[in-house]
């Protein structure tokens, strides 16, 4: 219905003139409240597939498997809000139908190979960026 420059079917009604003004005003307000901008203009966690916790030091460690880690101590008793990290996507998946095809592992390997590749060649982040973000809409397309 959207997908069309047709202002009689962006509206679901007959394609004629003499449309009952009461009925039209009342379609309109309705798409107007579903598709107003406010409903959409939010931050929004578009994070990875898999829905558990990872622990700061496993991260790390995944990080680590990707870019040559810098020495790290950990702390035996690491402080209460550093012990998991979690992106809580439930929003974007209720409200946008978000469901990423990267889970946690492809999301860090991605980050750090954007890093990786900023430092050797900032003057290649908008290529390598934009080559990223068309890598995740084509395996967005093909997610069932």
């Amino acid at each position: 219905m959207l997908d069309s420059q047709d202002p009689f079917a962006m509206l679901g009604v007959e394609r004629r003139f003499d449309l009952d003004l009461k009925v039209l005003e009342k379609t309109h307000r309705e798409l107007s409240r579903a598709l107003h901008p406010d409903k959409f203009a939010q931050a929004w966690n578009l994070g990875p597939s898999d829905h558990r916790e990872y622990s700061v030091r496993e991260v790390l460690q995944l990080l680590g498997e990707q870019w040559t880690p810098p020495a790290i101590d950990y702390l035996d008793n690491p402080l209460p809000e550093a012990r998991a990290l979690a992106l809580d996507s439930s929003k974007a998946r209720h409200r946008l139908g978000w469901q990423s095809p990267w889970e946690t592992k492809r999301v860090i390997a991605e980050t750090a190979a954007w890093y990786r590749n900023y430092y050797d060649n900032p003057d290649s982040a908008r290529q390598f960026t934009l080559a990223q973000i068309n890598a995740l809409r084509t395996e967005l397309a093909a997610t069932p």
